[in-house]
């Protein structure tokens, strides 16, 4: 799996209107509300410019490989799920950036959806959805320390878990099998 700089690169290459945070993020989304993401509606999500066509099919090659990872590491027992964001080596500014663009991004995909594919969510995954909202408009202040880096990393956790939340309630009330893929 490409890891976050190499996603971030290849849709900047790929002239993507989306940094790798919110990509991750709406195939996210798309998984936990329909089980499968719909290729047109991450496609038209991503925006892509570029008029190489080996470019963009690459790009597409990798997001399709991705939203199999997504779906594979939600549904291990072992909780493998993991949110695309910047390593701990970044700045925390950018890390806390990413993290809102994940939190938009994955909004977009649950609410991308069709009407008969409307999530009926009970009151725990709204809330979960609710605090999302909010951490779309994080930010950090001039000056942080120590407590600001371990508030992020409990925010990262909670999106995490939130989502795998998500995904196992929406499996669980539709109990429809995944769609094959053949290639």
């Amino acid at each position: 799996m490409l890891n976050y700089a190499e996603l971030d690169q290849l849709l900047v290459r790929a002239q993507a209107d989306v940094p790798a945070a919110a990509c991750h993020g709406f195939l996210c989304g798309q998984i936990c509300a329909t089980r499968w993401p719909d290729e047109a509606r991450w496609q038209e999500f991503l925006d892509v410019r570029c008029m190489d066509d080996d470019v963009v099919n690459g790009c597409y090659a990798e997001v399709e490989a991705l939203t199999k990872l997504i779906r594979e590491q939600l549904n291990s027992p072992e909780m493998e799920f993991n949110l695309l964001l910047p390593d701990d080596a970044c700045r925390l500014e950018d890390r806390v950036d990413a993290l809102a663009q994940w939190c938009s991004g994955f909004l977009e995909g649950i609410s991308a959806v069709e009407d008969e594919e409307r999530l009926e969510l009970g009151e725990e995954c709204m809330e979960i959805l609710q605090d999302v909202s909010m951490i779309c408009r994080a930010g950090v202040g001039e000056e942080f320390d120590e407590e600001d880096e371990k508030m992020l990393v409990e925010l990262v956790e909670y999106v995490r878990m939130g989502a795998v939340v998500i995904y196992e309630e929406n499996n669980e009330l539709c109990g429809a099998e995944y769609p094959q893929v053949i290639h």
